[in-house]
């Protein structure tokens, strides 16, 4: 019987809380998360974990979502990515705009405050993506 594939999500938000709410909807939906609250936690998390996707807060306390999603094109990230903030649509629409404008795969956005369904199928639609390119199925 084959082993059933898992896909890791690494999770940036700068308000823990949050992280932990991100963290228990992922796990309900079939990743294996890992939450970080800070740019440098990200990097390091990054590069250890190799994650399949990643959902990451534009607005951090320390460094930008920008930077990120330039950090995420440098080191040549191929997973699907969902950005998410407080500030309003066309704030978010702009980072995905840019973050396709490096070539990077903007799967999703989530306006907080978010309700758990909301994530949930953000999530579930990135793990489709993540499992399409990375030829697996659940």
């Amino acid at each position: 019987m084959a082993e059933r594939w898992t896909p890791r999500l690494l999770i940036l938000d700068d308000d823990p809380s949050y992280g932990m709410i991100l963290t228990r909807i992922a796990e309900r939906s079939g990743w294996a998360p890992q939450a970080t609250t800070d740019v440098v936690g990200f990097q390091k998390a990054f590069d250890a974990a190799r994650p399949d996707g990643i959902v990451l807060d534009l607005r951090l306390g320390t460094g930008s979502g920008r930077e990120q999603l330039r950090f995420l094109h440098d080191a040549g990230f191929e997973g699907g990515i969902v950005v998410m903030s407080g500030s309003d649509e066309q704030v978010l629409a702009a980072e995905r705009d840019f973050g396709r404008s490096l070539g990077l795969a903007m799967t999703g956005l989530i306006a907080k405050p978010a309700e758990n369904e909301e994530i949930r199928a953000q999530l579930v639609a990135l793990a489709e993506f993540c499992a399409e390119r990375a030829g697996k199925s659940g």
